[in-house]
């Protein structure tokens, strides 16, 4: 992200998904300035009891969120009425667990298939968070594209990519990155997304164009 200076295109986008504390504020000619929703995980609804970490850059006194916040993984919902009662004006929601099932039931069935061609290798079976967000976005957005859906693997770091923009940050276990870019790719390629990763980001500001997701899309097991 920090390669490209995508923020302008990215704001151009009707809705905006953001994932957990990634900032915006000092970053806007990278990743844009707008949020739609911001979905969080188990550790950033940890950082959210602790302290406010989505201030508004306008007002950083105020308490109220920027956009609606979604809790997105099963583990976090416990959260939940603690935000609630914490931040009891903000507009907080739960994920449908139907969809955080069959998510992670589509990931497997993913491994499964890249393990019978030989493209993958052992790794976490817990669908990743960024792919929940990617089929949320899918039920609602007509297109979808992504933006620094990145493999965090030897050859990247040498090529100075960073796991998180905006922070040093390691991933827990790269090998589940390395799957998760697998699926992403195959998803591009069946035109069901646009994958604006490091590699195609410039091209994806100069043309950005990305195809309607297709409306056939059943994820039923």
């Amino acid at each position: 992200m920090l390669r490209a200076r995508a923020g302008r295109v990215i704001d151009e986008h009707d809705a905006i998904f953001r994932f957990n504390n990634a900032p915006t504020r000092r970053f806007e000619e990278h990743v844009g300035a707008r949020v739609t929703y911001q979905l969080v995980n188990r550790a950033a609804a940890d950082a959210l009891l602790e302290k406010q970490v989505f201030p508004d850059p306008k007002n950083p006194h105020a308490r109220k969120f920027r956009a609606p916040v979604l809790m997105w993984r099963a583990e976090s919902f416990a959260y939940f009425p603690l935000l609630a009662k914490k931040y009891p004006d903000d507009q907080l929601a739960l994920l449908s667990p139907e969809l955080l099932v069959k998510s992670i039931y589509n990931y497997k069935v993913a491994m499964k298939r890249m393990d019978a061609a030989n493209i993958t290798e052992d790794a976490a079976q817990v669908a990743p968070e960024g792919l929940v967000g990617v089929m949320l976005a899918l039920q609602v957005c007509e297109r979808v594209a992504l933006w620094g859906f990145d493999s965090f693997n030897t050859k990247a770091r040498e090529q100075g990519v960073r796991y998180h923009y905006f922070d040093k940050a390691e991933p827990f276990d790269p090998r589940s990155t390395d799957v998760e870019m697998n699926v992403m790719r195959l998803m591009a390629a069946e035109g069901i997304v646009k994958l604006c990763d490091a590699g195609a980001a410039e091209t994806c500001v100069q043309e950005y164009d990305p195809k309607p997701a297709p409306a056939s899309l059943n994820y039923e097991p």
